[in-house]
């Protein structure tokens, strides 16, 4: 019986000095094979800093809220009270806008980073599925944040954003409803979206503990040196303090001369029942989304498209075809990364730019290419070259 427990336990991983394992054994057997180098730099420890955006906004989100006030047009006035005559109130605006837009930046350079290195494929894809889950709370929440201003962009916003909710089958009508606090827009509609708000962030903290726990830092080299342990963890810790140093530079750069990035002008205007805004700008971050469901001239057209377009991102470990042992994605490959990349700024632009000023032949192209670089390029270009690489096996973040 001994000699039985014996082999058992010599067959086992050992583990590495210092690591803990978690209560769940499904949890261990994704992170066990999850390892990622830190050879990827600053974008190895991108993870660690999104979670450190996230802490800015929680903190500072939370000062707002204590003098915030949801209705119409107390929401507004209270914000314009904040901004004007409580102390400091500007700069914790300003530090709450200026942290949203770092927050997306490191999400979207993580994605698209993650694309080119093949950080959804194999045992990562429980990570990358993760990831993406991550990406439609993030814009919910920002969504609801740019709501709950009160000027006339955000308000003039609420009824297309809920038409394209009703959209949606069998919950559609009922999320709608539920937004709005009726059958339009009126006085309990922006309590609602603050209560949508805070509730969907404290969502993410549940997702935060998943992601840690799975997207875990590789210790790399010969796992049996303590040695080496050492110097990977020191390491990532230079990584990750420099990163934090980059990340507070650029908060402050922001604040300092783009105050208002993460906004749009109309904002800067009371609502006006009266008076409806011909085109609405949400934030650069939210403005792919814009620019997709623009491109389908239709509401349920374009709540289709939104959310094909992330379940097809969130299905990239099974449309990515290269064989095991190929991890490292090829330079065809990359290079329709990069053009990918480029679609995401066309969308974007295209989306803030009157109708007049931007052809809808090239909105309906970029739109075409978004959606075959995840249903057609990313199956051929992977599996024919991934199959002439000759890979190494370890995987790439």
């Amino acid at each position: 019986m001994k000699k039985a427990f014996a082999s058992k336990e010599s067959d086992a991983t050992p583990a590495l000095p210092g690591q803990r394992e978690s209560v769940c054994p499904f949890v261990n057997r994704w992170r066990s094979s999850a390892s990622a180098p830190l050879s990827a730099g600053l974008f190895g420890v991108m993870e660690a800093l999104i979670w450190v955006a996230v802490l800015v906004l929680a903190i500072s989100g939370v000062w707002l809220g204590f003098f915030y006030r949801p209705g119409i047009p107390s929401a507004f006035n209270s914000l314009q009270y904040i901004m004007r005559d409580v102390n400091f109130g500007w700069l914790i605006r300003d530090l709450h806008g200026a942290s949203t837009t770092m927050l997306f930046g490191l999400v979207y350079l993580q994605i698209f980073y993650g694309i080119s290195r093949g950080a959804h494929r194999g045992p990562r894809a429980f990570a990358w599925i993760l990831v993406v889950l991550r990406l439609v709370a993030f814009v919910a929440v920002a969504y609801f944040g740019f709501a709950t201003v009160g000027g006339a962009a955000s308000l003039g916003s609420l009824p297309s954003v809920a038409q394209h909710l009703a959209a949606l089958p069998i919950i559609g009508p009922g999320l709608a409803t539920a937004l709005r606090g009726g059958y339009s827009v009126g006085m309990t509609t922006l309590s609602r979206v603050a209560m949508a708000h805070i509730a969907i962030g404290f969502l993410l903290v549940v997702v935060a503990v998943f992601t840690m726990t799975v997207r875990h830092v590789s210790r790399g080299g010969d796992k049996s040196r303590r040695e080496d342990l050492a110097l990977q963890r020191a390491h990532y810790n230079r990584n990750l303090f420099s990163g934090v140093i980059l990340l507070a530079f650029a908060c402050v750069a922001l604040i300092t001369f783009a105050p208002g990035l993460g906004s749009t002008r109309l904002n800067a205007i009371p609502p006006d029942p009266l008076a409806i805004p011909l085109q609405v700008t949400l934030p650069w971050y939210l403005l792919v989304f814009q620019g997709l469901a623009g491109a389908a001239q239709s509401v349920h057209g374009g709540a289709y498209l939104v959310i094909g377009s992330l379940l097809l991102l969130g299905a990239m470990p099974w449309l990515d075809l290269r064989r095991e042992q190929s991890v490292k994605a090829g330079p065809v490959f990359r290079f329709f990364v990069w053009l990918f990349g480029l679609d995401f700024i066309v969308l974007s632009v295209a989306a803030a730019e009157p109708a007049h000023r931007f052809s809808p032949i090239i909105v309906d192209l970029a739109t075409l290419y978004w959606f075959a670089f995840l249903v057609v390029i990313t199956p051929v270009v992977t599996l024919l070259e991934g199959n002439r690489a000759k890979g190494d096996g370890r995987l790439e973040q």
